[in-house]
């Protein structure tokens, strides 16, 4: 497949470009190989998989006839063995590849194919052999001729030889086949063809279950028959014992070859019904006494292991941990994986050397490495011996190499090198000549040019740029700072009243017979975008388990609860627990309405620890941002279990108890965090003990609660002061989890929160795991859902605890907290931090200069009239047509047509009555909550129409006061006379 022969359109794909350059190149490749990787193994491997499947469909499809050929399909083959291996046709492949070799070397009289045999599969020179003899004197397989209206009807035996032939022909073309497709290409009656085919494939059931197969190429063969007539053999009554062959000889061959014996191994090769792979590796684990091996998502390799591939010199290192155990730290197993997978054997060595003696396990240190074999391989070369690195990280910097790396990524690479290469240089310094002479080798080259990345940039606007992003989307948040309390609160009360209602429902369910579901509703009223109440009517129904069975069993799959009756402990078998279903929620007319915010994050599986991709594509973020602290109240079987009665019924529970923990996490971290500025970490080590949790008295009777914690660089616990509805929140999931006989023993700290701190009772805890800031923000996710929060730009925010920090902090600078103040309180030693946290949002610095907008002198008063003026305006509208009719505030002395076109407020002609000063304030109120309407909705123009019919009407109220003024010193006047 040449780049020319593709479109254009595809061509400019990068991750399409990428693939067809390796498959021009030849060279074999993982998938950890190719660009993007960033985005993750899963979604890389969906990308890249339709590509992969038009590759295999061109290996099945083309039978290489000449020398050309057979090196062309070699060339692909090989260069995509690594997807190949792990794909449904493996064996098809591989089996034809051998075939191929045959071929091709009794075509040029070369013997070589057999090294090529024994390279790619467990074969003893006599099979071989007896494949070499079989191919030379192959004859071609003649097809039949479609039978005619003449001898459509044949003796039995003729019948029988015609179809018997045609079976055989198709075992030659080794091609899955269906019955049908033979009617109709040979004309031949189904009944016909199903009457003796059925024969055929009988007594190749018995053929092949009687086969011995000890090497693979008899598997190879052997496999092969059973593929081409997969359709006819699972019709037969042999089917179940050739599925358990089938699965028998994969794990042998597994064996034989010395690849780990896996369950998703064997399914791959097999393809058939995983109950039945299941059973039969029980049966197999049971007979040999061996165990089949547990594949992680990461293979566990020891140190040793990874000792035994690097250079002999590289095994004892110098004030290291090799050296001496006192030394160093350790290495980690991701660093230990990490340069195991790496292929070059000098990067490799490399690695392992930088990575023993920086010691650091920083994160970003491993993915530098891990990206150092696709930069080798986008230039071209075999190993980091012959790496430039000024050429090539000038090209990367300046995004001709890679392109597809962002600005953030390029610049965390860079940025690490040059660490890197400052670490190296320490450590070398350390040692004498003899020892750096002997490490050379194997440190990471340097770069010439210093003067270019002195004047290199990158870094500064990348991180400029992640600041700017940070602030825009704190302005945005701190609009809502207030806004924030009052939402997650009503959640929580509302999800506080689901929780009460439900317990009732249960109690009256145990009291009801538990014959049918009981049905029960609750009315509450739901506040409205425009801030007005409505009542909604939400309704549900608890069952128990053997009321949900009942409604499932009819419509489920055959011999589902044949499975779940065979586990004893499973949820089905417990008569004590209920399950609560959503129904629908109602209005006062008792239509639907979308009552409960949390329904579509039940539908979407966001509580189960595997959401629905839905969710990436409907919100843009990741599916691990919707979940909460807890994935599920019941075990796997059970959960899997509602997952089938939740499709098949449709109905919708609630997990009151998963809701009940994120409200009340997520109402602390807002009310906590919002008022003290406090880290999630910080946050996390509350702990219900007198000595972190008390309360002080202050001058003049005042007294403050406050709690201690250990703060981000520092040894010893500092205080944080908070208000009483922050201790009433903890208070509040102290006493839920004690109702749920949840107790607060002693554990350890959460990984995240480092190795200072000890174990202890710590509050926020659930089942003896403590809660981690990822916990924090899940929670966040799950009572804020639906609130949307877009910066200026459309850019979608996601509220967590770092948010909700700075958001504290450019709070309190509005409050005029000095900045000193601001740096105890927010726990940070250097003050320029703190300035950063507290920086003015580009709003605030609008409403600033906005205020030199005003004019300080008012002139714009010249146009209120006196009472002489209204006067004389009403007296010269006495007699004419239309004059003189009253208007809203006033009269209006305008003749014939209307030229304000009846905006009575704000027009000259409106003469004002002070007897009608009702109407204008009425009207001014109407419009005061017009404004704030077209504030919600972010309508400007309509909000500036509002303020200036407002400020007309303040206009006029001031015309009718002076009005009234002079009536007043009038009548003073009058009766001082």
């Amino acid at each position: 497949m040449s780049v020319e022969t593709q479109p254009v359109t595809r061509r400019s794909h990068t991750l399409f470009f990428e693939l067809t350059q390796r498959e021009e190149r030849g060279n074999w490749f993982r998938i950890e190989d190719l660009p993007g990787s960033r985005i993750g193994r899963p979604a890389l491997k969906r990308a890249l998989m339709p590509y992969i499947d038009n590759v295999m469909a061109q290996l099945l499809g083309t039978m290489p006839a000449c020398d050309q050929t057979f090196l062309e399909w070699e060339q692909q083959y090989l260069t995509f063995d690594f997807f190949i291996r792990n794909s449904r046709y493996a064996l098809e492949i591989k089996y034809r590849y051998i075939i191929y070799c045959i071929e091709d070397g009794l075509r040029n009289n070369n013997e070589e194919y057999i090294f090529k045999i024994r390279r790619q599969c467990c074969a003893v020179d006599k099979d071989i052999f007896s494949i070499v003899e079989r191919i030379k004197f192959k004859e071609p397989a003649a097809e039949p001729v479609a039978l005619s209206d003449s001898n459509s009807r044949l003796p039995p035996d003729e019948y029988k030889k015609i179809i018997y032939k045609l079976y055989d022909l198709y075992k030659a073309q080794a091609e899955p086949f269906k019955t049908s497709e033979i009617s109709d290409r040979f004309g031949i009656d189904l009944h016909i063809i199903s009457r003796y085919g059925r024969c055929y494939v009988s007594e190749l059931a018995v053929l092949l279950l009687d086969e011995d197969v000890s090497d693979d190429l008899a598997y190879f063969e052997w496999n092969r028959t059973v593929t081409t007539f997969k359709y006819s053999l699972q019709n037969t009554a042999r089917a179940k014992e050739i599925g358990e062959k089938k699965v028998i000889l994969a794990i042998d061959y597994l064996s034989r070859n010395k690849r780990e014996v896996t369950y998703s191994e064997i399914t791959t090769l097999v393809s058939l019904d995983h109950r039945l792979v299941k059973r039969v590796v029980a049966q197999w684990e049971k007979r040999t006494d061996t165990k089949l091996v547990k594949k992680d998502a990461w293979k566990t390799i020891s140190l040793d292991e990874l000792i035994a591939t690097l250079d002999p010199v590289l095994h004892t290192i110098p004030l290291t941990f090799l050296d001496s155990p006192a030394t160093g730290k350790p290495m980690t197993n991701a660093q230990i994986r990490m340069i195991y997978e790496i292929k070059q054997p000098g990067l490799r060595n490399t690695a392992f050397f930088i990575m023993t003696t920086c010691y650091s396990n920083r994160r970003n240190d491993i993915t530098f490495f891990y990206y150092m074999p696709r930069f080798l391989n986008a230039t071209g070369l075999d190993d980091i011996d012959q790496f430039d690195c000024d050429t090539f990280f000038k090209a990367y910097h300046q995004g001709d190499l890679i392109p597809e790396d962002n600005i953030g990524q390029r610049a965390r690479i860079i940025q690490t090198y040059f660490r890197l290469l400052v670490k190296q240089g320490d450590y070398f310094s350390k040692l004498n000549t003899d020892q750096r002479e002997k490490f050379a080798p194997f440190a990471l080259p340097r770069v010439s040019d210093d003067l270019f990345w002195k004047k290199s940039t990158l870094h500064r606007a990348v991180s400029q740029e992640q600041k700017n992003k940070r602030k825009s989307k704190t302005a945005v948040l701190h609009q809502k700072f207030y806004f924030l309390r009052d939402f997650v609160e009503r959640r929580k009360l509302q999800i506080n009243r689901l929780h009460q209602e439900i317990q009732k429902a249960f109690e009256r369910f145990e009291k009801s017979g538990k014959k049918t579901p009981l049905v029960f509703e609750y009315t509450e009223s739901v506040v409205m975008e425009n801030r007005g109440e409505q009542a909604y009517t939400h309704r549900f129904k608890v069952w128990d388990a053997k009321l949900l069975r009942q409604a499932h069993e009819h419509v489920a799959e055959a011999r589902t609860y044949r499975y779940h009756d065979a586990n004893p402990h499973h949820t089905i078998h417990d008569s004590d627990v209920k399950f609560t279903t959503y129904e629908g929620s109602y209005d006062k007319h008792n239509q639907p309405v979308e009552g409960l915010w949390f329904a579509e994050l039940i539908t979407l599986a966001a509580f189960t620890g595997t959401p629905s991709a839905e969710i990436t594509d409907r919100y843009g973020v990741s599916k691990t941002s919707f979940q909460g602290p807890i994935t599920t109240p019941y075990g796997y079987t059970a959960s899997r279990w509602q997952y089938l009665l939740s499709k098949d019924l449709g109905l919708i529970f609630i997990p009151v108890e998963i809701l009940m923990v994120d409200a009340m996490l997520a109402h602390s971290v807002v009310q906590i965090m919002s008022k003290t500025g406090a880290r999630a970490h910080e946050f996390l080590q509350i702990r219900l003990v007198p000595e972190h949790l008390y309360r002080i008295n202050l001058a003049e009777n005042k007294e403050c609660i406050l709690f201690n914690a250990v703060p981000k660089g520092r040894l010893k616990e500092e205080p944080f002061y908070i208000d009483n509805k922050c201790m009433e929140s903890l208070y509040e999931w102290w006493g839920y989890q004690r109702s749920r006989a949840q107790a607060f023993p002693v554990i350890k700290a959460a990984a995240c929160l480092g190795p200072k701190l000890k174990p202890a009772s710590y509050l926020w805890q659930n089942d003896e795991k403590h809660f981690t800031q990822k916990d924090i923000n899940g929670a966040l996710s799950v009572m804020l859902h639906g609130l949307s929060l877009k910066t200026p730009d459309g850019q979608s925010i996601k509220v967590t605890s770092h948010l909700l920090r700075h958001s504290f902090a450019t709070e309190m600078r509005t409050l005029n907290t000095p900045l000193d103040v601001l740096a105890l309180l927010m726990k940070q030693k250097d003050v320029k931090v703190t300035e950063y946290y507290a920086r003015h949002t580009p709003s605030q610095l609008v409403e600033l200069q906005q205020q030199i907008f005003t004019q300080r002198h008012d002139f714009s008063k010249q146009h209120i009239r006196t009472k002489a003026d209204i006067t004389q305006q009403l007296t010269e509208a006495v007699g004419k047509v239309g004059a003189l009719i009253p208007v809203t505030g006033g009269c209006c002395t305008i003749a014939n047509a209307c030229p304000a076109k009846f905006a009575c407020i704000g027009c000259a002609g409106n003469a004002p009555d002070p007897a009608r000063r009702g109407d204008v304030l009425v009207y001014r109120d109407a419009w005061v909550k017009m404004a704030e309407l077209a504030g919600q909705q972010n309508l400007p123009a309509e909000k500036r129409k509002a303020h200036e019919i407002i400020g007309s009407c303040d206009d006029m109220l001031e015309e009718m006061d002076l009005i009234e003024q002079v009536d007043t010193i009038r009548r003073n006047l009058q009766s001082s006379s």
